[in-house]
């Protein structure tokens, strides 16, 4: 017989955690993308490009209209909408998943954190930068890895939902590993 473990959404441990991880994640997001858009934009206008580690890391001013990996084939529309569907999806698995896996609400809450991140810029960012078209809609990114072959620029967001996915999937390596051994 299978054993019913209590969910998270009745532990007060399971939401502090998941919580502080969300607001930290989210605040360090938001954060990094107004000092980060702020400062480059003040002392290197003409690029919107500052070396922070030669050849290897760069703080890039970007804006992306699309998803991940710079591809923006989908309506604007429809990025809002699977935005706050997986919104809705990763509480969902919040609130049902069990209350002692502490590596998987902390990979949701990642993932929460970036998407809501990304979906602030989508709804409340204006690009505002001289020489730039305006536009509404789109997200903020900066961190440019590009001379170490890295094509794409991203932001925090984006490095939370990468860190989250790959909580859940050693979560979920070792939730296998557990079973096979039993």
């Amino acid at each position: 017989m299978t054993e019913i473990k209590p969910s998270a959404a009745k532990s007060p441990r399971s939401w502090i955690l998941f919580s502080m991880v969300f607001a930290v994640g989210l605040l360090a997001d938001l954060w990094s993308k107004s000092a980060v858009f702020g400062w480059v934009a003040g002392t290197a206008p003409q690029s919107y490009s500052r070396a922070i580690i030669p050849g290897v890391l760069k703080l890039t001013l970007s804006t992306n209209p699309g998803i991940v990996f710079g591809f923006n084939k989908m309506p604007p529309m429809l990025v809002l909408a699977a935005t706050i569907v997986a919104i809705g999806i990763v509480l969902y698995f919040f609130v049902t998943g069990p209350r002692d896996a502490r590596l998987a609400q902390a990979g949701l809450a990642m993932i929460l954190a970036g998407a809501v991140g990304n979906l602030y810029d989508r709804l409340f960012f204006s690009t505002q930068l001289p020489g730039w078209p305006a536009g509404r809609g789109q997200v903020r990114d900066f961190i440019d890895l590009s001379q170490i072959g890295y094509p794409w620029i991203f932001n925090l967001a984006d490095v939370l939902l990468v860190v989250g996915v790959a909580a859940l999937l050693l979560t979920g390596i070792i939730q296998a590993r557990r079973h096979r051994s039993r």
